[in-house]
């Protein structure tokens, strides 16, 4: 018999305190708290990432397509290109912006902090100009804390000084061959003789290893706040876009003019007299909305008593620049005049001369179309809805533009012009939304609208679109090292390139402080890829931005010596007249648009007194016209190209932004144009 016993010395049992039980939840949720951060870290990063692979991988797509553009080019980048050699072109535009002036939205012209209006009679202007608020802003900024050319700090209530930015409002245009990969676009199923609109033209797929290809990007504008619809999105940022055009000659859809077939070619024919240009032209830019075709307008004099007609273009026809997608503009006068015609040198992109006060901008619309969706609107209404407004900067230019009333319902983008009789117009064009809206007026390109609104689209959210041509002479500037104040040392600072604010500075110093019998020289080699007139863009930035001290003239002999024989460092030649006449900027002489063109010898030979001086062809006429260097001889010409030399090579930087993680990713694009 056994007896069970309690142990003398056995512990009660007993559970945890509330002190012990606090701890533990304390420790758990600590520790939850570092899962939960470890988790957010890694989500965080890993969202980061995609971002960023997401971006690289569209602007790897961007500069794939890009890179096959140039390498595919049909025309050599030699000027004076014969249209008999159906070698097609290249043109590249500079415009006015730059990387260290990269957009008008980020201007501080009276150097006080504070971003200035855009579109006043006054940099301080609230009532008639607009202001980027940088304040709210999300682009992406520097550590310097200052707007481009200021001289002191960045207001406090602004968040960002929009450093991130860089050039933009350039253009590049050329004919492009691609056996591999032919190009696809929209054309007519059918061109109906009866006047109906674009919808019973119908459209289709067509193949062709011949393009027109035109890049350009649009900069979103800060957009008034009556604005009825907003169109753009953050102000600032830019889109960059690509407009192809089917090169396709052999087009025939056998259109007949009282029992005349007018051959292949010819895609429409307009019921309009030959001094109604404007209609014309209109009838261009609406067929140019619907279809991807290359085609040029052409007055056929033998056709039914004379004729405006819209005509597909060979590579020989692209060699001359009015036939070339959205040459069209009207140069001097008004529409219905022996001046509103057509004429040399056929302005892409420019911002006119001449103008003063407050200047009108005007419509025409494709008069055999049906001009917009309600039938309930009249042709005068739809003039008087699409009104704008702009004034002068005090240069005779035209700069931005107020929009007064943006309409409704236009079946397709009018084509728009300045309405001034004395003046040579900028090339004023509308961009229309899907709702058949003027949403803007701009001098430069403009994308696809309406029912086709995107399909050029090839990158958005973009900081920099900047097109460069490669110059082997243009110097290279070091400047000197800050603990060298007797410029008495054999070795340079930091070297910088032309496309670079520090250049400018470096070149003023070293004009206004030469020195003597010093071993430092400012140039520390020669070489590089620039701006159109690179040297123009500092003289003007410095000449707007006074806190920066002004640059003197290119021709200033000082000046010539240091740039030496750079070829792209100054003016466009002044028989091109692209570029001319110059822009005052506080009293330095300027270039806003400088035009790189293969050109053509057309000019020298078409029947025309291109120049004006009641001379037809006097380089092409048998006789030595001006006395010297014997007939026929290069000075007779009455044209030239911008700048008369071969283009080595370029490069396009493709500079992208991602909202969300803040991330920046850059590409450049380089192409050589020397002869293997």
């Amino acid at each position: 018999m056994y007896s069970h016993r309690r142990p003398a010395h056995a512990r009660p049992q007993r559970g945890f305190t509330l002190v012990e039980m606090l701890v533990a939840m304390s420790i758990t949720l600590l520790m939850m708290a570092a899962v939960i951060a470890v988790f957010a870290n890694v989500s965080a990063s890993v969202a980061d990432r995609r971002a960023g692979i997401e971006m690289s991988t569209r602007l790897r797509q961007a500069r794939a397509l890009l890179q096959d553009d140039l390498a595919n080019h049909t025309c050599p980048a030699l000027p004076w290109t014969r249209p008999e050699s159906n070698h097609g072109y290249i043109e590249i535009v500079e415009g006015p912006q730059s990387d260290f002036a990269p957009s008008i939205w980020l201007q501080d012209i009276d150097n006080n902090g504070i971003v200035d209006f855009v579109g006043g009679n006054s940099p301080t202007d609230s009532s008639n100009g607009l202001q980027i608020d940088l304040a709210v802003s999300q682009l992406p900024g520097t550590n310097l804390a200052r707007l481009p050319g200021s001289a002191v700090n960045l207001d406090s209530q602004y968040v960002t000084d929009g450093g991130g930015l860089g050039d933009w409002d350039d253009v590049l245009s050329l004919t492009v061959r691609n056996d591999d990969k032919p190009f696809v676009g929209r054309v007519p199923t059918d061109v109906p003789t009866d006047g109906s609109g674009f919808d019973s033209w119908g459209a289709k797929e067509f193949e062709s290893p011949l393009a027109e290809v035109v890049w350009f990007a649009v900069e979103n504008p800060v957009e008034p706040s009556d604005a009825r619809t907003f169109y753009f999105g953050e102000p600032g940022f830019r889109t960059v876009y690509r407009r192809t055009m089917l090169i396709a000659p052999q087009l025939d859809y056998g259109i007949l003019v009282n029992g005349q077939n007018v051959g292949p070619g010819v895609l429409r024919v307009l019921n309009v007299d030959l001094d109604e240009v404007a209609q014309a032209i209109a009838a261009v830019t609406a067929f140019q909305e619907q279809y991807d075709i290359s085609v040029r307008l052409e007055w056929d004099p033998l056709l039914d008593g004379g004729r405006w007609v819209i005509k597909a273009n060979t590579l020989g026809d692209l060699t001359k620049r009015e036939n070339r997608f959205d040459h069209q503009h009207i140069p001097y006068g008004s529409p219905g005049t022996a001046q509103g015609q057509r004429r040399f040198p056929y302005h892409y992109v420019g911002i006119g001369r001449g103008l003063s006060g407050t200047i009108q901008v005007r419509p025409a619309f494709d008069v055999s179309r049906k001009l917009e969706r309600n039938e309930d609107f009249s042709a005068a209404a739809i003039d008087k809805m699409v009104e704008g407004r702009t004034r002068d900067d005090g240069s005779g230019t035209v700069r931005t533009y107020r929009l007064q009333n943006r309409g409704k319902w236009l079946s397709s983008r009018p084509f728009v012009y300045v309405d001034d009789s004395s003046a040579l117009k900028p090339t004023t064009r509308a961009i229309v939304n899907e709702d058949g809206q003027v949403v803007m007026f701009t001098n430069g390109m403009v994308p696809l609208s309406g029912d086709r609104r995107g399909e050029d689209v090839v990158l958005s959210n973009m900081l920099a679109f900047d097109i460069k041509v490669y110059d082997p002479e243009a110097p290279l500037l070091a400047e000197q090292p800050l603990n060298d104040t007797s410029q008495s040392v054999a070795y340079p600072g930091e070297v910088i390139g032309p496309g670079d604010s520090g250049w400018g500075m470096i070149l003023r110093e070293r004009l206004n402080n030469p020195g003597s019998g010093v071993t430092y020289q400012p140039i520390a080699g020669r070489g590089a890829y620039v701006d159109l007139g690179y040297y123009g863009l500092h003289g003007a930035f410095a000449a707007r931005n006074t806190a920066l001290g002004a640059l003197p003239p290119v021709t200033n002999p000082s000046v010539t010596n240091l740039l030496g024989s750079s070829t792209f460092a100054g003016y466009t030649q002044p028989k091109s007249e692209l570029g001319w006449p110059t822009v005052t900027v506080n009293g330095y002489a300027f270039q806003p648009y400088r035009t790189y063109d293969t050109w053509s010898t057309s000019y020298e030979n078409n029947g025309k007194d291109d120049d004006g001086d009641n001379v037809i062809d006097p380089a092409s006429n048998g006789f030595d016209d001006d006395g010297v260097n014997g007939v026929d001889d290069p000075g007779e010409r009455e044209t030239a190209p911008p700048y008369d030399t071969a283009l080595r090579g370029i490069q396009v930087t493709l500079r992208a932004y991602e909202l969300d993680s803040r991330q920046i990713r850059e590409v450049n694009v380089k192409q050589t144009f020397m002869p293997k």
